[in-house]
């Protein structure tokens, strides 16, 4: 089981969770930073906000030939992705693979593996809304520091005004009774 996240504008996927099962070899490191131009036709599904399930990834239909490379490779016999989607767009998805046999899912499955990926991608979402409102909520604060800063160098000008204007009133009365 995997979940991918997209990068910000789309054009690249990472894997950034992975569970596997006893055996079976992690892959996460080697999933980083894909385009999502290597899997057209998976990327083309995601994008229409549909499951895509290979009970036999052999039977792959002829435009999915380049998936159909990248899985075999792998020695994956069957697989059920579902898409992450969050204000209507794709953000990512969730995977299972089966790799010793091929498996299929049924409807009730995907439409729980559905359920739960809805769930994942809502909390991660919300966690990375909160971590850009600490991140403003710092940047606000070290702005209003800026600003005190800049209030204190001020009044202090004014000051050092004031006391540079009565010197030169005095060194002006100075110079007139010199005079």
């Amino acid at each position: 089981a995997y979940l991918f996240l997209y990068s910000e504008d789309g054009a690249a996927m990472s894997n950034t969770h992975e569970w596997c099962a006893d055996g079976v070899e992690p892959q996460k490191d080697n999933l980083q930073e894909i385009p999502a131009s290597m899997l057209p036709w998976w990327h083309d599904k995601l994008m229409k906000d549909e499951t895509i399930h290979i009970p036999l990834v052999s039977e792959l239909p002829q435009e999915a030939n380049a998936e159909r490379a990248i899985l075999e490779e792998q020695d994956i016999q069957s697989l059920v992705v579902v898409p992450g989607v969050y204000a209507d767009s794709l953000v990512g998805f969730l995977g299972f693979d089966a790799v010793r046999e091929a498996r299929s899912w049924t409807d009730a499955d995907q439409r729980l593996l559905r359920t739960v990926v809805e769930l994942v991608i809502s909390t991660l979402e919300r966690q990375r809304a909160q971590d850009a409102r600490g991140r403003l909520e710092q940047r606000l604060r070290e702005t209003h520091k800026l600003e005190a800063v800049g209030v204190l160098a001020g009044g202090l000008a004014h000051e050092f005004n004031n006391l540079l204007t009565a010197v030169l009133a005095n060194a002006s009365l100075a110079r007139t009774d010199l005079n």
